[in-house]
């Protein structure tokens, strides 16, 4: 058996043969798609159950609660979709207060590098360094 992954030339029709191709079909397999997340929820079971493997495609039965597993598929696929906005955002706050963080060191070494400057000036000018 060939690894069914999208890109598989069969993949789609054998896709379409089990969840059907139109609106509101009785198929047994609901898919759902949410920004750039999936659900696929088995509606041959009552309750509806998450589709793990390829393997449970082969065993799929009659549709028993289609409404059902549109709705689990539909709130699975948000919350992942959810879930995945909210690691990006936190990898892009990480980002920004990483970039601050370097901009703040930046400006220490280059504030502590200014005042070196200016006490070797003064000192070779023969200026008082200090309080007076």
């Amino acid at each position: 058996m060939a690894l069914g992954t999208y890109g598989h030339p069969r993949l789609d029709e054998a896709l379409d043969r089990l969840v059907g191709s139109e609106e509101g079909s009785d198929a047994a397999l609901v898919i759902v798609e949410e920004g750039s997340a999936a659900a696929a929820m088995r509606a041959d079971r009552t309750p509806p159950e998450a589709v793990c493997s390829l393997a449970e495609l082969v065993e799929l039965g009659a549709a028993a609660s289609v409404g059902d597993a549109a709705e689990a598929a539909e709130a699975t696929a948000e919350a992942e979709e959810r879930a995945r906005r909210e690691r990006v955002a936190a990898v892009l706050t990480a980002r920004v207060e990483s970039w601050e963080e370097d901009l703040r060191r930046l400006l220490i070494d280059l504030v502590r590098e200014a005042v070196r400057s200016e006490c070797a000036a003064a000192r070779r000018r023969g200026d008082e360094i200090g309080p007076s």
